[in-house]
């Protein structure tokens, strides 16, 4: 009985922690707005920003995907993961 009491509850606590992913997620700002670019200069500058922040966009997109495989591991721990799964849920973030 403890046993199936301590699965239940780490069921509660895995799930509570999909429910605060997904309100992280889409509560983030994924956008971003610049001002329109008046000389060359101020071109290569906002491509240099652009794509600075794209790549900050993409790692935290990867932040929440791993953590979220990792909660997912979490759901069915008695089978052995899928690879990619596995892989992504011990991704270095």
């Amino acid at each position: 009985m403890p046993r199936r009491l301590a699965r239940a509850l780490w069921q509660l606590l895995a799930t509570a922690d999909v429910c605060l992913l997904v309100y992280l997620a889409l509560s983030y700002d994924w956008t971003y707005d610049f001002p329109a670019a008046s000389t060359p200069a101020a071109i290569i500058v906002y491509a240099i920003v652009y794509g600075v922040i794209a790549f900050l966009t993409a790692l935290a997109i990867g932040a929440v995907a791993a953590i979220g495989a990792g909660i997912a591991l979490q759901f069915a721990p008695s089978r052995a993961p899928a690879r990619w799964l596995g892989a992504l849920a011990a991704a270095p973030w």
